[in-house]
């Protein structure tokens, strides 16, 4: 290991410096293929000279170009990269590698962490250049990722990963691949790889990796992926798991389309054809594909709607009646529980006395509790990983708004009759509904969006009672503002995708105005976010 490492460390001073690393990437794969036994396999990797070799090779920099080695194996992957994926066969060799990655300088560790996210860049250039070689891009990309994957779980890596944008550099060299793979044609195979890889990214490096993946998904279709999948679709075989996996990842991708940013990078005239061409092409993604084309349409009418009229956060009961619904652009999150926002300081003393004084200690110590239970990534995190931004929520309203105004018809409310209207609070206790009171569910799961009218009776017992209960109060005092005023206000439960774990639950008090033009008549007037688990959505479908 000492010889190879002395010939690798002067490969750059070589006339064939190719030819050496070449040599030496060979030589390490037939010395640790050829270990019989599993154990011994994995006690050669785990030595900290295989490993620091291994760290070298990826390291390895051409002084001309300025770019990565590509030892090319046959029109296999790159010897580089298959010795890396091999000696993280397993889950022991993976804690050796990640444990050597600690050990070393941070300079040493952010270099040899942009060899693994910066080297598919220059694999995906390299597919320019032949057939052969778009096939040995593919398998170096799959295995690259696949490696990343099971780096990226430890604190102090993923903090690097994602200093160096490792979503957008893996998402943009994948769809890179596939566009020239599209033209030039690509075996069926290679199509699966591409998928399976396609469907990582979405699975692996995003809902699984990141605390909260509402504020990374962006990355993936500012990068690409979606046309990625759809192109997927066109190639493969009708029927293959392969083009299960392709569909499962643009319906992950699908329930984060009311996100602006998600949205903006998927309404491309190429995603359009793509859809059009994918939903021809293969009869099991018709209904993703149409369900996209009509979120998109919906996306334009939101991003109409938020540049004719201004958008307001403030959770201050009293702000609606006294704006009416105006426009507050700057808000300011409670900073115990960084839950609430306001509009302004006026407002906030407000809510203060009248319902968060009470609810502020239980919200600040679950943010508290969430923090620290983000393991791995508890050190690095800023707000909005534990919490959604406040442009996302705002996304996320402007949509529910723009889904109660497309759906026509006067949302239901209540007209009950006074011996059965919601009495104030009094206490902390539930307190039951009205039969005779309603709410609109808006549902954006994977793959669509579901619009279902509930009785809040019904709702209470299958959503509220299983999701954070810390606004109870106000809610109360929504259901009583609608309840004695049915034709003004009207109540909407948003219901959005969070992570693999939890969903959420965006509770909506409108303002119904017969007067406004049509498609203004619904206005938000007060919100409330609030956490739930997933499996809740599956019960209100």
């Amino acid at each position: 290991m000492k010889w190879l490492a002395f010939l690798l460390g002067n490969a750059h001073v070589v006339a064939n410096s190719p030819l050496v690393l070449h040599i030496c990437s060979e030589t390490l794969l037939r010395v640790v293929l050829a270990m019989d036994d599993e154990r011994s396999q994995e006690e050669l990797v785990a030595l900290p000279s295989t490993i620091d070799y291994v760290f070298l090779l990826l390291c390895q920099v051409n002084p001309e170009t300025g770019k990565y080695y590509y030892c090319e194996q046959s029109g296999t992957k790159c010897a580089i990269i298959h010795i890396l994926r091999v000696c993280m066969a397993s889950r022991p060799a993976i804690l050796a590698i990640v444990g050597r990655l600690k050990e070393v300088t941070p300079k040493t560790r952010n270099r040899i962490i942009a060899s693994i996210i910066r080297r598919p860049r220059f694999i995906a250039a390299i597919a320019d250049e032949n057939g052969s070689r778009m096939t040995s891009a593919v398998d170096s990309i799959h295995a690259i990722l696949v490696c990343g994957a099971e780096i990226i779980g430890d604190d102090s890596l993923w903090a690097c990963f994602r200093r160096l944008d490792y979503l957008l550099e893996y998402t943009s060299a994948l769809t890179s691949i596939s566009a020239k793979a599209h033209q030039r044609g690509l075996p069926d195979e290679k199509w699966e790889q591409i998928a399976e890889t396609t469907w990582r990214l979405v699975t692996h490096m995003v809902i699984k990796t990141t605390p909260n993946p509402t504020e990374y998904f962006h990355l993936l279709t500012e990068g690409g992926l979606i046309p990625c999948a759809l192109r997927c679709l066109i190639h493969l075989p009708h029927g293959s798991e392969s083009v299960e996996k392709a569909i499962d990842a643009l319906s992950i991708i699908f329930a984060y389309l009311p996100v602006g940013k998600v949205w903006l990078a998927a309404c491309t005239p190429e995603t359009l054809d793509l859809l059009h061409a994918a939903s021809t092409m293969c009869p099991m993604a018709r209904d993703i594909c149409s369900n996209f084309e009509s979120a998109i349409e919906l996306g334009k009418l939101v991003r109409k709607r938020r540049e004719r009229t201004g958008f307001d956060l403030c959770c201050s009961l009293k702000h609606s009646s006294s704006k009416e619904g105006g426009t507050a652009d700057i808000v300011r999150a409670c900073s115990a529980c960084k839950v609430m926002t306001y509009c302004s300081t006026a407002c906030q003393k407000e809510d203060w006395v009248a319902f968060h004084s009470r609810e502020c200690p239980r919200m600040a110590i679950w943010y508290r509790d969430r923090t620290k239970s983000l393991e791995p990534w508890y050190h690095h995190l800023r707000s909005f990983d534990i919490w959604t931004s406040r442009a996302t929520r705002r996304d996320q309203l402007s949509w529910l708004e723009e889904v109660a105004n497309e759906m026509g018809t006067r949302l239901p409310s209540s007209n009950p009759p006074k011996s059965q209207s919601v009495a104030r609070p009094r206490t902390a206790r539930p307190v039951g509904y009205s039969a005779h009171s309603f709410i609109t569910v808006i549902i954006c799961s994977e793959g669509r969006i579901s619009r279902t009218k509930s009785s809040l009776l019904s709702h209470n017992n299958a959503c509220w009672r299983l999701v954070k209960h810390w606004p109870d109060a106000r809610i109360q005092k929504c259901v009583r503002d609608m309840e004695l005023r049915p034709l003004k206000y009207a109540l909407v439960e948003g219901i959005f995708k969070y992570d693999e774990f939890h969903s959420m639950f965006v509770f909506v008090k409108m303002r119904y105005d017969a007067d406004a033009e049509e498609g203004l008549r619904y206005r938000v007037v007060n919100s409330f976010f609030r956490l739930g688990p997933t499996s809740i959505v599956e019960k209100l479908r």
